[in-house]
């Protein structure tokens, strides 16, 4: 029997079942987060905070811890008492953004703009990319009076995530980039808190074209908390877009050690861009 047609139709098989796969892989790759970079990269945040951060309203994740004083019965209440921190959760949860964001106001009057509550209903929402007033959030920034460290993480998130979805970063850094500095400098609080606004601050940095500052800030971050993947595949994205494919290389490579096996399907994808 004569082997060579075989095999050549075998080789052939392969070749075109390869170019079928990578047309789907192109095909269904993942838009990106945000930053619309014109070679497609992304930022990231760390795992958890991506899977409390990728769902849509309703996630449980992103609202305040309930309790118990503040869930008030309406039935020591006058008929159609209607509390407002239950409303928001309850709309929250349901994904009725439309709704949460009504009960905004009832919450501020309620607890104040200055409350916890108040200011991680408002994160949750922004975070979620919704129509909200980001002030409440600049403004908490700037005071530097907030003292709980999970609280702060979230209405920085909200605030940079607000701005990052609307593709104003040069606006958000214009208002709060100084306070950020101030908490990323502050060296009383814990290293993972500093990381993480040191991580939303190159977010913003990379969304305004400016990739000198966001390498400086990134590569601070990894200082901090030097087994966080994502932080090396901002770092990869940022030496990518500033052209720098060797350095790019390295540092996906690094992502990919330290993350999740499987790797997260980003992560493969960036590593697949570069060596392609």
């Amino acid at each position: 029997m004569n082997w060579l047609p075989v095999a050549s139709i075998v080789g052939l098989s392969i070749a075109v079942l390869v170019l079928g796969l990578t047309v789907v892989v192109l095909a269904t790759r993942p838009k990106r987060e945000h930053g619309q970079a014109p070679q497609g990269q992304s930022q990231q945040e760390p795992l958890d905070v991506r899977r409390a951060g990728s769902a849509a309203v309703g996630d449980r994740s992103l609202l305040p811890s309930p309790s118990p004083a503040a869930d008030l019965s309406p039935a020591t209440h006058p008929i159609g008492f209607r509390n407002p921190r239950k409303a928001f959760r309850d709309a929250f949860m349901s994904g009725d953004a439309k709704s949460a964001i009504a009960v905004l106001p009832d919450l501020e009057r309620t607890l104040g703009a200055k409350s916890s509550v108040y200011l991680l209903s408002v994160s949750a929402l922004a975070g979620a990319g919704e129509e909200v007033d980001p002030q409440p959030l600049l403004e908490a920034i700037n005071s530097n009076t907030i003292s709980d460290e999970s609280v702060l993480q979230a209405i920085v998130r909200g605030a940079v995530q607000h701005y990052v979805s609307a593709d104003h970063e040069k606006e958000c850094l214009d208002k709060i980039e100084e306070a950020l500095e101030g908490i990323i400098n502050d060296t009383s609080r814990p290293d993972n808190l500093r990381a993480s606004v040191a991580n939303q601050l190159q977010m913003l940095h990379f969304g305004a074209g400016d990739m000198k500052k966001a390498l400086d800030v990134v590569t601070l971050a990894i200082e901090l908390s030097p087994e966080e993947s994502s932080y090396y595949f901002n770092l990869s994205t940022i030496h990518e877009k500033s052209g720098d494919l060797e350095q790019a290389i390295a540092a996906i490579e690094r992502c990919i050690g330290l993350g999740e096996n499987p790797p997260d399907r980003d992560h493969l994808f960036q590593a697949w861009d570069l060596y392609r």
